[in-house]
């Protein structure tokens, strides 16, 4: 096909998750692939092929925004290790700091982001679970006698939006 490597860059959390079953999909069509992420537990739970890590703030897996020089050489970096890679899954860590003085305030950042995303996942679960035999019973009920889907409470829809989820029967669709 005339590709020696494919760069898979994931953005958010749940992007990590589905970028490495894309880069496992191209794997079995036969390219090879290399994923550059940001978030360590995710990377090491999915697992993608030949995975090189920055650790560097969620959302900036090539650089600091503005940093062209630095991008560039961090891309570099990722094809260079994820080129030389066995196979077999490792986790690289590229050798690049946020911050020449060693500064990880930013990590405070994504610690409070992910805490906000496990409140807003804890309460969409918890709505599910108080409202899954009225969902049951409405997906089970004819179309046309169906009574009006609840709609997301505030709580839940900052969440559920991101998904185009607007109702709680669409979220507990998606939980299935």
């Amino acid at each position: 096909m005339g590709v020696d490597l494919v760069l898979v860059v994931p953005f958010c959390p749940q992007c990590h998750v589905a970028a490495a079953c894309f880069a496992r999909a191209i794997e079995r069509r036969g390219l090879p692939t290399t994923s550059l992420t940001t978030l360590r537990r995710q990377a090491e739970s999915v697992k993608p092929p030949r995975a090189t890590f920055l650790d560097f703030p969620l959302g900036c897996p090539g650089g600091k925004p503005g940093k062209h020089n630095q991008q560039r050489e961090i891309v570099r970096a990722a094809l260079e290790t994820g080129a030389a890679a066995p196979a077999e899954w490792d986790l690289h860590p590229l050798p690049f700091r946020w911050s020449e003085d060693g500064n990880r305030d930013w990590e405070n950042l994504v610690v409070d982001l992910y805490r906000v995303e496990n409140e807003i996942r804890g309460t969409a679960t918890a709505n599910i679970a108080a409202n899954r035999s009225g969902l049951v019973a409405m997906s089970r009920s004819s179309r046309s006698a169906a009574p009006a889907d609840p709609v997301l409470s505030h709580g839940d829809w900052s969440y559920a939006r991101k998904s185009g989820i607007s109702t709680y029967r669409d979220l507990y669709a998606c939980e299935r």
